[in-house]
């Protein structure tokens, strides 16, 4: 539901014209976020034994961490904001594949 969540509001927030309707929008984003997040480390952390438990809850943040430093580059290349909205948000739809 998070990722659904984020997909809807984050496509949404790309052609609204308003702020505070942005601003709304992109609050939806971020409280997906919080789901998505959560899931990834739970993941990470129950699919290694308790010895390296820690080391592999914070290796789950690394994609996380390297695909902020791949936000800034397509930033750069992409300068309107909404395409760029529409380029990060949009693959979030290959996820919903694999939802049971």
């Amino acid at each position: 539901m998070s990722s659904l969540f984020q997909l809807v509001a984050g496509v949404a927030s790309s052609f609204v014209h308003n702020i505070p309707l942005f601003a709304i929008l992109r609050f939806i984003v971020g409280f997906g976020l919080t789901g998505v997040m959560l899931s990834l480390y739970i993941y990470g952390m129950e699919l290694v034994g308790p010895k390296i438990r820690t080391a592999a809850g914070n290796m789950t943040y690394l994609y996380y961490n390297g695909f902020q430093m791949l936000f800034v580059l397509i930033a750069y290349f992409l300068r309107e904001w909404r395409m760029l909205l529409l380029v990060i948000t949009v693959p979030a739809v290959l996820l919903f594949p694999f939802w049971k």
